[in-house]
């Protein structure tokens, strides 16, 4: 306590002397407004130049290095900025791309730089908590998983060297600037898409409604199309009752035909699960196209899990968002 009490009173007593200096030396005082002065000039000079910056979308290189140097955001995300500098660089890259297909196909809209920077800051926003989620659910992609995209993009579009170049047109990218700003984010929405389609502790709400539909249509008399009409996320087939009409092996995706084509006519299976959501299913007639072939006629009902989009916009819901940049 003693010791604390001595340095407040140091730090009083050179407050003290400070302020008697500047009562009695005329030219201490003078040295001290010249110096509060420039730093007030420096201070308000700066604000201005910062509101400058945003309000002109500057985009000259001392601009970009004041930016750069002062770590300006472009938006910020609970207290997390998007730097200027990487707005203002993904924005030239996306004018590029619009001014390149308007001049290929002018019959195309034209983007105007509000609707581009609009069109940035959203993906930019989804960007920043599709990483986020991918981070909580421990989602990555490896360099191989790249590799093997891109491959499937030679395979598909024809010759490496015409794919690298019909890149650099379009966006002025290297390959690896491709494969880092398109493939991989690419990969990454695909795996996480796929990883909470499948999560049953993501998705416990809409497990707990199919499973509370499946005891309904047990302790009831009523038909499954019923059921189908008042619960089936399927809007292609709810109104129809639920009915996908005959199938044959091949048609539906395996886990699908797993379980429908298992059961017996008039037969309902338990509750299973695809990319897709919660399914129940009923098969109405089987059939025997010829052999080995065989068909069923199915009616289900769908509740659909969790996309990666309604997880990012839970996020976006229960997040500060501060835009510094101009859109309007």
């Amino acid at each position: 306590m003693f010791k604390n009490n001595k340095f407040i009173q140091s730090i009083a007593s050179s407050f003290s002397n400070f302020f008697k200096k500047l009562k009695e030396d005329k030219k201490f005082r003078t040295i001290f407004i010249v110096v509060l002065s420039l730093l007030f000039i420096l201070v308000v000079a700066n604000a201005a130049y910062r509101f400058s910056i945003y309000k002109f979308d500057k985009k000259d290189d001392f601009s970009l290095k004041y930016a750069d140097f002062l770590n300006l955001p472009a938006l910020s995300i609970n207290g997390d900025k998007i730097l200027y500098n990487d707005f203002i660089s993904d924005f030239e890259t996306l004018s590029y791309y619009y001014q390149k297909r308007n001049s290929e196909n002018p019959d195309m809209p034209i983007m105007s730089d509000n609707d581009i920077k609009k069109e940035l800051k959203n993906k930019m926003i989804q960007d920043y908590f599709m990483f986020e989620l991918a981070s909580d659910y421990d989602i990555t992609v490896t360099e191989s998983e790249i590799e093997n995209e891109f491959e499937e993009v030679i395979d598909q579009l024809g010759d490496a060297d015409k794919i690298e170049q019909a890149i650099f047109d379009a966006y002025s990218w290297s390959i690896e600037e491709f494969k880092e700003n398109v493939l991989k984010p690419f990969i990454l929405r695909e795996k996480l898409e796929n990883y909470i389609s499948l999560n049953d502790q993501i998705n416990k709400d809409k497990k707990e409604l199919i499973s509370s539909i499946l005891t309904e249509i047990k302790n009831s008399s009523k038909d499954f199309s019923y059921f189908a009409k008042k619960y089936s996320e399927d809007v292609g087939s709810s109104e129809n009752g639920g009915d996908l009409g005959w199938i044959l092996k091949g048609q539906m995706i395996e886990e699908f035909e797993d379980v429908v084509f298992s059961l017996e006519e008039d037969e309902i299976s338990d509750i299973f699960k695809t990319k897709y959501g919660y399914h129940i299913a009923k098969v109405s007639s089987r059939a025997s196209v010829g052999e080995p072939e065989e068909s069923v006629r199915v009616s289900h009902i769908l509740i659909r899990t969790k996309g990666l989009d309604d997880l990012i916009n839970e996020k976006i819901n229960d997040s500060i968002i501060k835009t510094k940049i101009k859109i309007y």
